[in-house]
């Protein structure tokens, strides 16, 4: 695990580490408009050219559309061939994610263990 990196303001706390080739990005608190300009300088910052990523979103509290859109940004930003997964535990915000269709778009699992595990 290297390159640990936290950003708290507010409402949103966005913090990264890496686990051999994989990069976690763990988002908590409020993904929401009010939030969306931090939430995005920091993910631009963090993001890293990765074999895979697992979104870990088991400490969100709140999420908007634009905490979906910013998703939609992370997946743009990584590499093509790169696979990506989430970690969401929350069982309304697993609705929401359901709800919007993004687990159409990747994998959603309860634990980032099992994240992990999926990505070998």
């Amino acid at each position: 695990m290297i390159n640990n990196e936290n950003i708290d303001e507010g409402n949103i706390s966005i913090s990264q580490k890496v686990n051999e080739k994989t990069q976690i990005i763990f988002i908590s608190g409020k993904l929401v408009y009010q939030n969306m300009s931090i939430a995005r300088d920091k993910i631009n910052s963090i993001i890293g050219n990765y074999d895979s990523y697992i979104l870990d979103f088991t400490a969100i509290t709140k999420i908007d559309s634009t905490g979906f859109g910013l998703i939609f940004s992370i997946i743009k930003q990584k590499a093509n061939d790169s696979k990506i997964v989430a970690v969401v535990s929350d069982p309304f915000i697993l609705e929401l994610f359901t709800i919007t269709k993004m687990n159409q778009l990747f994998p959603i699992y309860p634990s980032e263990l099992v994240a992990l595990e999926s990505l070998n």
